[in-house]
């Protein structure tokens, strides 16, 4: 059992680790016993059924990408995408930190069916959000990689770059995607 959750953990977060930076929504944490801040993106907290919650952290100029299983303890994965040992909090801001991720809301992520390459798609419905009269942003997930995109709701949709930057309008190529246009306009409704 504990090697199918550590390759599910490891699977999950191979992709989330060479996926691009993602706007973020960091909230500070506090001071970390090494002295350095300790940030917290609220938009990375994603839940992993019952077992726990995958989020990405600032310490000092690191990001990093964790998981904890919410039971007072979290582990890193390294730029390889494996996952260190579990450790406990060694400051307030860690155990802030840690409090957050598993209190938060969870994301609500809707299947919406697969793309022209097969891979699945899903919308997070708790994403969505109005940046200008008639234009939402939102998060979705093509197979393992995040991404944020924006409609403006006229049949077309920008795809956000590793900087945040949203990249030329294009149409959607799959039943799916038109599908997630649809519920991102539909939701402002």
């Amino acid at each position: 059992m504990r090697k199918f959750i550590s390759t599910a953990i490891a699977l999950t977060l191979a992709g989330s680790v060479a996926t691009p930076a993602i706007a973020a929504n960091w909230e500070y944490q506090g001071v970390a016993v090494t002295g350095e801040d300790v940030y917290l993106d609220l938009d990375s907290i994603q839940s992993h059924g019952r077992s726990g919650y995958f989020f990405r952290y600032q310490i000092g100029r690191d990001q990093l990408s964790a998981y904890t299983p919410c039971d007072g303890r979290w582990q890193v994965f390294n730029r390889n995408g494996d996952a260190e040992p579990l450790i406990r909090p060694q400051s307030q801001a860690t155990r802030n930190m840690l409090n957050r991720v598993c209190n938060s809301v969870a994301t609500n992520w809707e299947y919406l069916g697969e793309a022209v390459g097969g891979q699945a798609v899903y919308l997070d419905l708790s994403s969505i959000r109005l940046v200008q009269q008639g234009s939402y942003v939102f998060d979705y997930r093509l197979g393992q990689e995040l991404r944020r995109a924006m409609t403006a709701c006229d049949g077309s949709w920008r795809v956000a770059d590793a900087r945040g930057s949203f990249g030329a309008a294009q149409r959607p190529q799959s039943q799916a995607t038109r599908t997630m246009l649809s519920r991102v306009c539909n939701a402002g409704r």
